[in-house]
């Protein structure tokens, strides 16, 4: 296969290296075993890696034997980024998946059988609007698990 050639300025070979960790971690971080994870992309990190000197960014990696890895502490500000994405998403989906279960109840409480999304999304906002504001105000402090006879 014919290799290509893309030119970066130091800037834009940096932010390469972000997006290819955050794509790479999206990819393999929750992976069981090397069986799983998805070998071109941890190719591709390494190489793209491989090219810091070409752009003087030894300064985030490690010195390895063989392969390229980052520096703790850049593995570490990289992460936290995730994770703040990461608690950002859980209280939309959390809010989400909680709105329309409750939405979803009070159409079948009304003798209806099958919905259509529209009528779900409408039924839906307040029931966001209630978690949102929930949340905002308490975390997660006020969720409890009550016995699953709420349908009767």
């Amino acid at each position: 296969m014919k290799k290509k050639n893309i030119e970066l300025t130091n800037d834009q070979y940096k932010t390469l290296v972000k997006l290819i960790f955050y794509g790479e971690w999206l990819l393999n971080a929750n992976k069981a075993g090397a069986k799983e994870m998805d070998k071109t992309a941890e190719e591709l990190c390494d190489y793209i890696y491989s090219k810091k000197a070409t752009f003087n960014l030894q300064d985030w990696f490690k010195e390895l034997a063989y392969g390229e890895e980052l520096k703790e502490a850049k593995i570490k500000s990289f992460l936290k980024k995730i994770f703040d994405y990461n608690e950002e998403t859980f209280w939309f989906y959390l809010t989400d998946k909680l709105a329309s279960r409750d939405a979803l109840i009070e159409y079948l409480k009304q003798g209806k059988t099958t919905p259509t999304f529209e009528e779900i999304e409408i039924l839906k906002y307040d029931y966001t609007e209630k978690y949102e504001t929930t949340f905002a105000e308490n975390d997660i402090n006020l969720l409890f698990l009550i016995d699953d006879t709420i349908l009767d």
